[in-house]
Parts: structure tokens; sequence; C-alpha cells
């Protein structure tokens, strides 16, 4: 049994690019995210620690998107190394 959790258009300002302009000024930007994992064993434990919680990915997101990058494209990779490596339990993350 397989579910996942959803972000929808998170709203961040971030420093990433390459110009000087783009690091000092920085740009707004919207986050989508889906992280698909397996549910059973909260449905039958009924626990808070066998299931995702939404508060600590969009947490992952916050200090990802926190860390300045030339490539947007190196962000959304360490958005989903970090989710992956936080949540073991993830079969699949789209940012």
């Amino acid at each position: 049994m397989t579910s996942s959790i959803y972000i929808k258009e998170m709203r961040l300002h971030a420093y990433h690019g390459v110009l000087p302009q783009e690091r000092e000024v920085g740009n707004d930007y919207i986050i989508n995210l889906s992280v698909d994992y397996p549910i059973a064993t909260a449905c039958r434990t009924d626990e808070v620690a066998d299931t995702m919680s939404y508060a600590d990915a969009a947490t992952l997101v916050r200090q990802q998107m926190a860390v300045p990058s030339n490539l947007i494209e190196h962000v959304a990779y360490r958005v989903c190394a970090a989710l992956l490596g936080r949540f073991t339990q993830a079969t699949a993350v789209t940012v």
C-alpha cells in the first residue's frame, strides 16, 4: 500500500544563480513536491513515527533552498537527496 504527501506552492526567497545580482537580490521561488512512501505500517500501528511528516519535509526544503547554488537543478537534486536521506521509507520524490 503506497501513498504520497504533497507540498504545493511553497513560496521561498532564495539566492541561487550565476549572476552577481541573483546572489545579492535573490528571487522568489515556488516549490511543488511529492514524496511516495508505503503506508501499510502506519495504517496498522496508528503511530506518527511510522508515517511521513509534512513539517519535516518542509523544513528540509527550506534548509536546502537556503544554500546558494549556481543551478536550480542542483538545488532540486539536493532537496531530493535530503528527503530520501531523512525518509528512508520514501520510494520516489518529485520536485
